[in-house]
């Protein structure tokens, strides 16, 4: 019991002395984010004040020299009480749930897991901005009405880090990729293919190396979704309150995350890995300081020669094909993302290499023969595997994480409905650093769905529609406007069938295009006698539209 006690007292010491670093933490972030907003206008700044701007720099810097040891210092002592604690008693032993996944009994954890987040947002949940903000939250939950007025409350500054640090916690590929915390549109500087240095006399004159530094231009995109927490839960303290939001709302970023990195579109998200090996062409914002871009499709996404290769050569073919990711452009190591389904390909393949002798793997999450982390994302599709040099892979983050109520509160299932949001915007900057192989004879998707941005449906649109019989141009009424959305047309009872096109503004593109909601290929759509409705998707990054053409025939 006393020696309980004394534990108790160390904790809450070490707690209290993680939560003054952490505030100094938090008016660093502060004082840099002030110097960040006067530097942003630098280019009216007199010589005098831009040398004050590096005083304060050099000053803040000075400051915040070893914080972060510190923190983790501090952490790892609190984590060490808490465990000691646990072990004599005080805490009860975590619990395993089990459940049953394909056929096997899978343990989780889940009590560990919550008090580890527990640990690290317990000194948080006692700042006044945070008991404000979570008192918010809970005024939200309490309107008891099924639509919810909106109102956005922007989380407390000193949440952002441990939000972030969630988000990489949860996310897969996000330890992998150049990760940059920058301010609005920026311009990053890439240093591009790595120059051979030049031998020379000891007294001679050193070479000029062409460093081949590259600048591209990354954007804010967000990403994010909702959450219903049970109104019960926001009667709850502060800290249970805390964890089952952040916790939530770092998982669906995470995933959101993952997903962009590997198969984003580029448009309203990042441009992710696949897309930019299948992109024959730059993307519309791919900058002019940017590296050469060059068409890849032929040369860095590859497919077996045959359905009927040994595991021997089935794994020479992969070799070569993953072998396209070219080390000279980074130092750093590589990934290869795929699903359950593809890994267990693989592992069924090693089996029978192993049994013959032929080759042996120590490692379950290595890549045999090619090297390289494997990554297992449930999105990716079956026999794809895709990746390399992930540090060729700019992310950057911007500021601004915010959670807000939907407008539509889950009245009846007496839940509440939030929203979290985060800005990222990322691409491949050296494409040659990554490659992509399907385990078939043919290449596997090099492209992906995303929800659906309903919300913003009228980012896409149609700059021309028509409707030709032959060569003949259809009329259609009324006359095309990008805004109006549906329309009519009439043909002759002989005319049998029409041809249907449509044009997609700058960087989107034309979607489906369906006659009576079956899909015609290549827009021809046969005609039967009556009204036949023609619809013609437009779609623009996540965002989808639809124009609708009703075409009545004239009978016999």
């Amino acid at each position: 019991m006393v020696k309980q006690l004394k534990i108790n007292i160390m904790l809450e010491r070490a707690k209290r002395s993680l939560a003054e670093l952490l505030e100094k933490q938090a008016d660093y972030e502060s004082r840099k984010a002030g110097i960040e907003e006067r530097l942003n206008a630098a280019e009216t700044l007199t010589d005098a004040e831009i040398d004050a701007i590096d005083a304060d720099l050099t000053a803040l810097e000075g400051e915040s020299e070893g914080l972060a040891e510190q923190i983790r210092a501090a952490e790892a002592e609190v984590e060490r009480l808490e465990t000691e604690l646990g072990e004599i008693g005080k805490q009860p032993a975590p619990k395993e749930e089990k459940r049953e996944e394909k056929g096997e009994i899978v343990m989780e954890k889940k009590f560990f897991v919550r008090s580890q987040l527990r640990t690290a947002l317990e000194p948080y949940a006692e700042r006044e901005e945070v008991k404000t903000w979570l008192g918010q939250v809970r005024t939200v939950g309490k309107v008891e009405t099924r639509g919810v007025p909106g109102g956005e409350y922007t989380v407390p500054v000193i949440l952002v880090e441990p939000l972030r640090e969630l988000v990489a916690k949860y996310s897969k590929l996000l330890k992998y990729v150049n990760l940059k915390p920058v301010k609005g549109k920026a311009r990053q500087p890439i240093v591009g293919t790595v120059p051979e240095a030049v031998w020379t006399e000891m007294v001679g004159t050193l070479n000029e190396l062409d460093m081949g530094l590259n600048v591209v231009e990354v954007d804010g995109y967000k990403v994010g979704g909702y959450i219903p927490v049970p109104n019960s839960l926001l009667e709850d303290s502060d800290i249970d309150l805390l964890i089952e939001v952040m916790d939530m709302l770092a998982k669906s970023i995470a995933y959101g995350l993952d997903k962009a990195i590997m198969y984003g579109g580029g448009i309203k998200q990042p441009l992710g890995i696949v897309t930019r090996l299948a992109s024959a062409t730059a993307p519309r914002d791919y900058g002019a300081g940017a590296p050469t871009y060059t068409d890849l499709s032929a040369t860095h996404i590859g497919y077996l020669s045959s359905a009927s290769l040994t595991p021997a050569e089935l794994f020479a073919e992969l070799a070569a094909g993953l072998g396209k990711a070219q080390s000279r452009y980074a130092v750093s190591g590589k990934f290869w993302a795929m699903s359950e389904t593809t890994f267990s390909t693989l592992q069924t393949k090693l089996i029978s290499l192993n049994a013959a002798g032929a080759i042996a793997t120590g490692a379950e999450m290595v890549m045999p023969i090619v090297g390289g982390d494997i990554v297992l994302l449930d999105f990716m599709p079956a026999n794809v595997i895709a990746g390399g040099y992930g540090n060729l892979y700019l992310l950057s983050e911007r500021e601004g994480v915010a959670i807000s109520q939907s407008e539509h509160a889950q009245f009846i299932q007496d839940n509440t409905v939030f929203k979290g949001i985060a800005r990222y915007d990322g691409l491949p900057v050296i494409g040659e650093g990554f490659a992509m192989f399907t385990l078939a004879t043919s290449s596997g998707a090099t492209s992906m769905d995303f929800a659906e941005d309903k919300a913003n449906a009228a980012d896409a649109w149609l700059t021309a529609l028509s409707v030709k019989n032959g060569s003949t141009t259809v009329e259609i009424s009324p006359t095309f406007d990008k805004e109006t959305l549906s329309y009519t047309a009439s043909v002759a009872a002989a005319v049998s069938s029409v041809t249907v096109s449509g044009t997609a503004r700058s960087g989107g593109k034309v979607g489906a295009i369906k006659k009576d909601g079956t899909a015609a290929a290549g827009g021809v759509c046969s005609l039967s006698a009556g009204a036949n409705t023609v619809t013609v998707e437009a779609v623009y990054g996540t965002s989808k539209r639809t124009y609708t053409i009703v075409i009545t025939k004239a009978s016999s």
